[in-house]
């Protein structure tokens, strides 16, 4: 057996193998650099599920709530507040107790009694004083600031909170 002069050997070069593992760096760094997007997607994306669960206990609430109960009493108020605040934590569980510190999410409520629409002209408004516009408030507040409230009795824009509307409205039934 004829041996073989070591140059001739199969393996790889230190120049190889630094190419490797640049451009092996290069990718993870690559991935890396995408987590705090991917991130940021899942949090908005669950934010927004939590959303949408407390905002349909609050509306199935409602609409199980006596029609003069939601809107403040016959005579009905203007804007009532259905709901003054609940807080809940990450999963949408309410807390309650004075455990509402550790709030991710909270919400409010309030009921507008006999909501104005156009009539067929466009020039004079209708009032429809069997329904009420519910607009539900969630905010995700994590560090529980306190939340300015507009005329309506709406939460108002808050620097640093997060507040989704959902306006619906609820019949007077018998």
């Amino acid at each position: 057996m004829k041996q073989t002069p070591q140059s001739s050997r199969g393996g790889f070069t230190l120049v190889e193998v630094c190419l490797a593992i640049g451009i092996v760096v290069v990718g993870f760094v690559s991935i890396i650099g995408l987590l705090p997007a991917g991130m940021d997607a899942f949090r908005s994306s669950m934010n927004t599920s939590t959303g949408a669960q407390l905002v349909q206990r609050v509306l199935n609430e409602a609409q199980q709530t006596d029609f003069y109960t939601l809107v403040g009493g016959n005579p009905p108020q203007t804007n009532y507040e259905f709901i003054a605040l609940r807080t809940y934590d990450e999963q949408g569980t309410e807390l309650t107790g004075g455990n509402t510190a550790a709030g991710v999410y909270q919400v409010h409520a309030v009921a507008q009694y006999g909501p104005a629409f156009p009539d067929d002209s466009g020039k004079n408004t209708i009032i429809m004083d069997e329904l009420a516009t519910v607009t539900v408030q969630v905010a995700v507040n994590p560090g529980g600031r306190k939340i300015n409230k507009d005329v309506n009795n709406l939460w108002a824009s808050t620097p640093g909170v997060t507040i989704q509307n959902y306006p619906v409205l609820v019949a007077h039934h018998d």
